[in-house]
C-alpha cells in the first residue's frame, strides 16, 4: 500500500509539474525586416531547459514557459516564414539568449522579452568568423501581458537585427576560425583572447563607453567633458557650456577613470576586477527579483532593473567576454 501511495503521489507530482509549463507559440507573428538574410539559425543558448516564465490566473501564479513544439521548430519556422533565410547569405546567426518574464504592478503588468544573437561570417561550408553579439530587450505594458510574449519576442528580434545592421562590424576582435558544428555548444569560445585589447593591457584608456565593443577594444568614444563623483555612490556627469553639470546613465555602458573600469548594472556603476580572461564585480545590494532570470542577465543600457534575488546580500557577477552578458558567479551558465 505504501509503495502504491508513493507511486501515485509521484505520478501526480510529475503531472502537476508538467501542467505548470506555459506553452508559447510564434505561429501568428513575423519578424518584420527585409534588409538582410541569414544562411541559418542555430540554438546556441547556454540554458535550453525553458525560455523563462509567465504569471497566470487570478493569483498570478508563476509558470515555466517554453515553446509548444520546441525551440528549433518555432524559431526556424519564424525566420523561414519571415523570409529571412537564404542559403546564399554569408551571415550565420546563433541565438545565445531568449528569455521572457512578467512583473505585476498595481494597475497593470509588464511583459518582457530578451534576445541575444551571435553573428558570424561564413568562411566556407565548415567554418566561420565571429563578428559580434547583440543583446536587446522589448516589453509591453497592459492589464494582461501573458498572451503578448510572441509579439515581444519578434520585436526583440527586429531590434537585434537592426542593431547589427547599424554596427555592421568587420572581423576585428576575433580572427580565429570556428567550426560551424561547434556553434551549438554553449561552452564554445568565440573570441581570440589574445586580440581582446582590454584583457591584454594594464592601462585602461580614460573615457565613457557607450557600448560593449568600446570596452573590449579599450577605446571609449567619449574622452572629454565628463567628471565622476565617488563621494557616496559613484555618479557620472557630462559637462556642457550651456547646461553645465548633468548626471547621465542613458546611452552609457560604463566608463574608465584613474585606471579603473566601471559598468552600469542594476542602476549603479560597479567596478570591474580582472580575473584571468574576464572581469568580475560585486553587484548592488538591492535588486528587483522579477526582472530577469537567475544566472543570465544584461549589463549596460538595459541593466537598470535586473537581478537574481531580492536579498540585500551582495552578489558577485562575471562579464562574458564573448557576448557581453553577465552571470552570477556560482550559477551554471
Amino acid at each position: 500500500m505504501t509503495k502504491f501511495i508513493i507511486s501515485t503521489l509521484f505520478c501526480f507530482s510529475s503531472f502537476f509539474s508538467f501542467s505548470q509549463k506555459y506553452e508559447v507559440s510564434l505561429s501568428d507573428v513575423l519578424i518584420k525586416t527585409n534588409t538582410i538574410k541569414f544562411a541559418a539559425v542555430i540554438d546556441g543558448r547556454k540554458d535550453k531547459s525553458n525560455i523563462g516564465w509567465v504569471q497566470t490566473g487570478l493569483a498570478n501564479k508563476r509558470r515555466i514557459a517554453d515553446f509548444e513544439d520546441g525551440f528549433d521548430k518555432q524559431i526556424k519556422d519564424l525566420f523561414q516564414r519571415s523570409s529571412l533565410i537564404n542559403a546564399e547569405s554569408d551571415i550565420l546567426i546563433s541565438i545565445n539568449r531568449l528569455y521572457i518574464n512578467e512583473t505585476t504592478k498595481v494597475t497593470s503588468e509588464i511583459g518582457r522579452a530578451e534576445v541575444g544573437i551571435n553573428f558570424f561570417k561564413l568562411i566556407n561550408a565548415d567554418s566561420c568568423y565571429f563578428i559580434t553579439s547583440v543583446i536587446v530587450g522589448d516589453e509591453h505594458k497592459s492589464m494582461d501581458v501573458t498572451k503578448q510574449h510572441d509579439e515581444n519576442i519578434t520585436k526583440a528580434f527586429e531590434k537585434a537585427i537592426a542593431e547589427f545592421l547599424k554596427k555592421r562590424l568587420h572581423v576585428t576582435l576575433s580572427n580565429k576560425a570556428i567550426a560551424i558544428t561547434s556553434l551549438g555548444n554553449p561552452n564554445q569560445t568565440l573570441r581570440d583572447i589574445s586580440k581582446v585589447a582590454i584583457l591584454n593591457t594594464e592601462v585602461f584608456e580614460a573615457g565613457i563607453y557607450t557600448k560593449f565593443e568600446e570596452l573590449l577594444s579599450n577605446q571609449p568614444s567619449i574622452t572629454s567633458d565628463f567628471i565622476v563623483d565617488d563621494d557616496k555612490k559613484i555618479k557620472l556627469f557630462r559637462l556642457n557650456t550651456e547646461s553645465g553639470k548633468k548626471q547621465i546613465k542613458d546611452g552609457i555602458y560604463g566608463f574608465s577613470v584613474k585606471n579603473k573600469i566601471y559598468i552600469l548594472f542594476d542602476g549603479e556603476f560597479c567596478e570591474l576586477k580582472k580575473v584571468e580572461n574576464t572581469f568580475r564585480f560585486m553587484g548592488p545590494k538591492k535588486s528587483d527579483p522579477n526582472a530577469v532570470a537567475t544566472g543570465a542577465i544584461l549589463g549596460g543600457l538595459i541593466g537598470s532593473a535586473i537581478a537574481s534575488s531580492a536579498s540585500s546580500i551582495q552578489r558577485e557577477y562575471e562579464l562574458d567576454i564573448d557576448t557581453g552578458m553577465i552571470y552570477e558567479v556560482g550559477i551554471n551558465k
